[in-house]
């Protein structure tokens, strides 16, 4: 009795006939970093409000909020997953009653930039509402970031003011060699007392941490903040 082969794998959604193809590495690495806007959520963008008991009651007021629009970047990058209904939810149930935090809402969300991230992906995590301590915010954020990835931070963390504004912007270099495609990428964030966020976001072809270039990432980060911004009400 002969054995006949095992059938052929089935691809996880209709294909209109095409062969099943495994993905490639560029897309397995999209889908590791959906595993880590999930540690985001969690482990970097509520560790900035765990400051203490008490609520502060001498906080900025609330003059905008955060948005997550379809497209960001003038159009490069397109929202493929919005998970603020639930590692946004997270942050927000942590945030209440901490001192330095107040009224706090949270945004979780992965972009691509081509088909399914082939050619980019970023995560943003931010938070909107009233809290102080910008600069702990900032760098809390920012270590959350580094340590949700199985990526090593490349040098020490720098802060950016672009020209032009007053916003200061803090940014990292992640190094990641653990998956099939060595990448190297920034992390970048703000906190300006009413809104903050932690981008993390990879082009896929860079390789060597000194070709990533903070400065620019920094005027990147603070164009996502100016089209993510509505003021309230």
């Amino acid at each position: 009795m002969s054995m006949l082969p095992p059938p052929p794998p089935q691809p996880p959604y209709p294909t209109g006939g095409a062969p099943f193809l495994p993905p490639s590495p560029k897309q397995r690495w999209t889908g590791r970093i959906v595993g880590g806007v999930l540690a985001l959520g969690v482990a970097g963008a509520t560790a900035q409000f765990l400051f203490g008991d008490a609520v502060d009651s001498g906080l900025p007021r609330a003059k905008y909020e955060l948005a997550l629009p379809q497209r960001l970047m003038d159009d490069e990058f397109v929202l493929a997953q919005d998970l603020s209904g639930t590692e946004g939810r997270k942050i927000e149930d942590r945030s209440r009653g901490t001192w330095g935090a107040e009224d706090i809402h949270a945004l979780v969300a992965l972009y691509d930039r081509g088909d399914n991230g082939t050619d980019g992906t970023m995560v943003v995590s931010g938070v909107y509402g009233r809290f102080s301590h910008q600069g702990t915010v900032r760098r809390a954020m920012l270590e959350g970031a580094t340590g949700a990835s199985r990526a090593t931070v490349a040098g020490p963390a720098k802060d950016v003011t672009p020209p032009g504004s007053d916003i200061v912007v803090s940014c990292q270099v992640l190094h990641d060699t653990a998956s099939d495609v060595e990448l190297a990428y920034p992390a970048c964030a703000w906190a300006d007392g009413n809104t903050g966020a932690v981008v993390v976001a990879a082009d896929l072809t860079t390789e060597d941490p000194a070709d990533v270039d903070l400065d620019a990432a920094a005027r990147d980060t603070l164009k996502i903040r100016t089209e993510m911004l509505r003021p309230v009400g």
